[in-house]
């Protein structure tokens, strides 16, 4: 294929097609499974959130709000040099095509993601100096868009605006939401509000968040069930927590601590309006402290004055 763009016509319409350049394996679907322990070194994990925010931001600025940010959006770039034993060529081949039943709604053939067939040594590879893609607009929003598609992300990556209804498509500041969520999902390999049901979900909101405001707190016809009229849990089943706590199994230094509580409430706060903006995000003490350090050194943020002096390049903030 010369063209990256291209064209599909189909018994659906005509799709755009966008060939984007080829990329490891899910960061979600492979870290568990191929690392040693359950957090990743703190160099790693700070490398990589540095990375999310920045994509984050340069879309942001530019209008557009992704509508599925987490884990599994995150791609691992491949590095520059494979080793010879990691030969791609050896396992794309129509030895790993599935099959699929004929229909004209359907692809002819399926083929087993590449990380399935590496599996460890690849992960191993492009996690020596890691850096990631974000991927999967199919349901971005852009300001001008006259038909965005519908917000159609699960309960655990939604702000409570979305789980109530009240949020037809992406937007900016629902973005930032599920933003603080892939944050801890890099960090600690966990999710920070994950369960079955948006009413679980809902519950962990307000245990570790605080009371709804109305009338999204009217609205929620199950409260009663788990929360007084004044926010606290009736049961058991949902125990008060905090940002802080739930972060505190990545870390035991304190200030890391404090920085990083400090980024996510400006980032979780239940009124859209009063939620961070991504190019906020790139000038709080977490950024700047604990994850530009870790960055590469071509990386030049927008918050940074950069000098050269005797060949040597210098950032101040």
């Amino acid at each position: 294929m010369n063209n990256r763009n291209t064209v599909h016509h189909g018994p659906n319409g005509a799709h755009l097609c966008i060939v984007q350049e080829f990329l490891g394996p899910s960061f979600a679907l492979d870290i568990e499974r191929n690392c040693g322990s359950s957090y990743l070194p703190e160099s790693t994990s700070s490398r990589l959130v540095g990375q999310l925010i920045l994509a984050v931001t340069y879309l942001h600025k530019r209008g557009i709000a992704h509508g599925d940010l987490h884990a599994g959006n995150l791609l691992l770039c491949l590095p520059s040099s494979l080793d010879p034993d990691l030969d791609l060529t050896t396992v794309i081949s129509n030895d790993w095509m599935l099959p699929s039943e004929p229909s004209p709604h359907k692809p002819r053939y399926l083929i087993v993601p590449i990380s399935r067939r590496l599996r460890t040594p690849l992960f191993q590879a492009c996690m020596a100096t890691p850096s990631i893609k974000l991927c999967d607009f199919s349901e971005s929003y852009m300001t001008d868009m006259a038909d965005p598609p519908p917000l159609a992300s699960p309960g655990f990556l939604l702000p409570p605006e979305g789980i109530f209804g009240e949020l037809p498509h992406a937007t900016l500041a629902s973005d930032i939401w599920a933003v603080a969520v892939a944050i801890y999902q890099v960090l600690t390999s966990g999710c920070l509000l994950f369960y079955e049901t948006d009413g679980t979900v809902l519950e962990r909101m307000v245990c570790t968040l605080g009371k709804f405001p109305e009338p999204l707190w009217s609205e929620w016809a199950d409260r009663a069930e788990s929360f007084d009229e004044e926010g606290n849990p009736i049961t058991d089943t949902c125990p008060k927590s905090s940002l802080r706590r739930k972060a505190k199994g990545w870390t035991s230094d304190e200030h890391k601590l404090s920085a990083l509580a400090a980024m996510f409430e400006t980032m979780l706060r239940y009124d859209a309006e009063r939620r961070s903006p991504a190019g906020d995000l790139l000038q709080s003490e977490w950024m700047t402290k604990y994850c530009r350090p870790y960055m590469c050194d071509d990386v030049i943020l927008p918050t940074e004055r950069v000098k050269l002096i005797n060949n040597v390049t210098y950032r101040t903030y």
